[in-house]
């Protein structure tokens, strides 16, 4: 008698169907930006960049934090903020991505710690997969508000 293979469930997978204008999204995310990637390289963005940008952000130990938003603005808000849990005495690794340099560059001028600081990875499930995959995060922080959708999914 034959005895038939199931597959595990991934239930979390199932729980959270995407409508027809997410997943038209999707479609387009991707188009968009794969443009944006062949436009950054032409901008001169460097490997590193261009590597975040897919989701292949440099690798984190421990508990970790994201905070994300779209320039030095919304990083100001988000040190103080990493700054006032630390002092709360909550442990924890820092990550801060930022939608453009200015804010990359921000956050590696002021951080007092030793953060990760990245430019944010496309808004693309594949990309943002592989940054959840590396980072863990135990929480978000999105101080901004141009909110990817996709990251929100995800997260």
């Amino acid at each position: 008698m034959a005895t038939e293979k199931r597959q595990p469930h991934n239930t979390a997978a199932h729980s959270l169907r995407l409508t027809p204008l997410e997943r038209a999204y999707g479609l387009l995310a991707r188009i968009a930006f794969g443009g944006a990637q062949n436009w950054e390289r032409l901008a001169g963005a460097s490997r590193a960049e261009l590597r975040s940008r897919r989701g292949f952000v440099p690798e984190t130990e421990g508990p970790t934090l994201w905070f994300h938003g779209a320039s030095a603005g919304e990083m100001s808000a988000a040190v103080a903020l990493d700054e006032m849990l630390h002092q709360r005495g909550c442990a924890f690794r820092s990550v801060y991505t930022a939608t453009n340099r200015a804010g990359v560059e921000y956050i590696e001028r002021t951080a007092p710690r030793t953060p990760v600081a990245t430019l944010a990875p496309w808004d693309v499930g594949t990309t943002l997969s592989r940054a959840f995959a590396r980072w863990r995060p135990r929480m978000i922080f999105l101080i901004e508000t141009e909110l990817w959708p996709r990251l929100i999914y995800e997260a």
